[in-house]
């Protein structure tokens, strides 16, 4: 069989992205694995082809930052450098070479909206049976890491590592099925895309993550903006109208509709105010109730834990540990931290100094090219371009960047950026040919 330029573009984007990291091959973890046979094939079918690449700016930025943290790795004698450039820095090279047209760009991003559909029904069933069907791939034995009960719901986490992850996640199928939205003329590939739009809000809300939720609120309001100002006032309008009414229809007709919006209001209130946290703790499983957690206070710990590695970092495979003494009426004992939930520091605390400032640049400069070309366009394009998706995309990511770690969605978002590049490479084109 032949295996077509788009036959790899979908195995890329639609399989790779969402192997669990407790999948393993041979106790082998199974996206290394898979990363291994993606630049086989690939290579065996380019040969040379493939290593050819006209410059791009953004791409060496990028590029620089990936291979910052590899370093890293590497002076700190750590294998896992090897893998990450099999993961990560390969993967996001070949989608830059790879995404040549039009075409290409997308039927990237509907591929990767559709995969999306896929995995909210998924998701759907997770909330409903307590079941992830991805459990089936946990052939590490590693202990899925579902957190307490929030108002009786499970927090579902479908392919990911947690719940905040997966609803970053679906922050970005929401901006890109936005997109395809404003795109599409043909009236049942708009049915579609409402459909999978709706169930992505649905898996947001499962997750119950007041900080993802908060980001896809965000990034969605961003992209009405882009889409211009009265749009943006009346979409708003008309939406908090319509869910005015269905909520306050179900609130006077259910006395379990009613409870669980005041959670949820107060739940959300809890991030901004914790003298409410107190109101939801018996629903909340005690579970981070201030949002926040420590992660105010992690900021200082980590500082103090870099042991003088600031340039490096303390390596990838050091485990961060802080102890302090807490008095609880009157009884004194130790409490350890053993995670770092914010990537601005967990970067910091394994990979130092150089690869964080790498990382910050090159979101700066994305935000900034993609402000600076939001009103250049494709003609498929009406109110919402690109720049304009990845804009909203990024602001909201750097929110993220400084109060939440990165997980599984990582290489979404070097897809994510492979687009950008391929989208501004190919306007650039398309503007110097008049076509």
């Amino acid at each position: 069989m032949r295996i077509s330029r788009k036959n790899i573009l979908w195995f890329i984007v639609v399989i790779y992205p969402l192997i669990p990291y407790y999948f393993t091959l041979f106790g082998i973890n199974a996206t290394n694995i898979v990363a291994i046979l993606i630049s086989c094939v690939i290579f065996a079918i380019y040969k040379e082809r493939i290593l050819i690449f006209k410059k791009d700016r953004l791409f060496m930025i990028y590029l620089l930052a990936c291979l910052c943290q590899t370093l890293s790795m590497v002076i700190n004698g750590s294998m896992e450098a090897l893998y990450y450039v099999l993961k990560i820095v390969l993967p996001f090279y070949y989608l830059t070479v790879l995404i040549q047209t039009k075409e290409d760009f997308y039927y990237v991003i509907e591929n990767v909206v559709n995969a999306s559909g896929v995995l909210c029904i998924f998701g759907i069933i997770e909330e409903v049976t307590h079941f992830n069907i991805f459990s089936l791939l946990n052939t590490s034995g590693s202990t899925l890491n579902y957190n307490a009960l929030r108002f009786g719901l499970l927090r579902i986490i479908s392919f990911t590592g947690q719940a905040i992850t997966y609803g970053i996640y679906i922050m970005f199928c929401l901006c890109l099925c936005m997109y395809l939205l404003q795109v599409n003329n043909e009236s049942k590939k708009k049915h579609k895309l409402i459909i999978i739009y709706t169930m992505l809000w649905i898996n947001a809300i499962f997750t119950l993550s007041r900080s993802s939720i908060l980001c896809c609120l965000l990034s969605q309001v961003l992209l009405l903006f882009f889409c211009g100002a009265k749009k943006t006032l009346k979409t708003i309008s008309l939406v908090s109208l319509i869910l005015i009414m269905i909520i306050g229809s179900a609130c006077i007709f259910s006395d379990v509709a009613r409870t669980a919006v005041m959670n949820f209001i107060l739940m959300l209130a809890a991030v901004f105010d914790p003298t409410y946290s107190s109101l939801i703790s018996a629903s909340f499983g005690n579970d981070n109730l201030i949002a926040q957690g420590q992660r105010i206070d992690l900021y200082s710990w980590v500082i103090e834990s870099m042991n003088g590695k600031w340039l490096f970092g303390n390596g990838y495979d050091v485990q961060f540990s802080y102890s302090q003494d807490v008095v609880t009426d009157g009884w004194t004992w130790t409490s350890t931290k053993t995670s770092i939930e914010v990537q601005s520091l967990f970067l910091l605390f394994h990979y130092g100094v150089i690869t964080v400032a790498a990382h910050y640049i090159a979101y700066i400069l994305t935000l900034l090219n993609s402000w600076k070309n939001r009103k250049i366009r494709l003609n498929e394009e009406k109110a919402l371009g690109f720049n304009g998706v990845m804009c909203s995309i990024i602001v909201t990511y750097l929110f993220y960047f400084l109060a939440n770690s990165i997980g599984s969605e990582e290489f979404l978002f070097y897809i994510l950026i492979a687009l950008f590049i391929a989208y501004n490479r190919l306007t650039k084109v398309i503007n110097q040919e008049g076509l």
